[in-house]
């Protein structure tokens, strides 16, 4: 993310309602944020996914 997108972004939240320490702790969090073997995927999402896809091809509305 480039310097002009995160002034905008921040600009938008402050404008939101956000408090500027709110929006310091989020860019920190996104900054130092670093993805690892240990984060896993939202199982719930992947489950309704899956479900909804089984119902398409038991209905006849998605097939191979």
């Amino acid at each position: 993310m480039s310097s002009t997108e995160v002034y905008e972004l921040c600009s938008r939240l402050v404008h939101e309602g956000w408090k500027i320490w709110e929006v310091e702790r989020l860019y920190d969090f996104l900054t130092r944020y670093r993805k690892t073997s240990m984060d896993l995927p939202d199982l719930t999402f992947d489950i309704r996914h899956l479900e909804f896809l089984r119902y398409m091809v038991q209905t006849g509305r998605l097939s191979d």
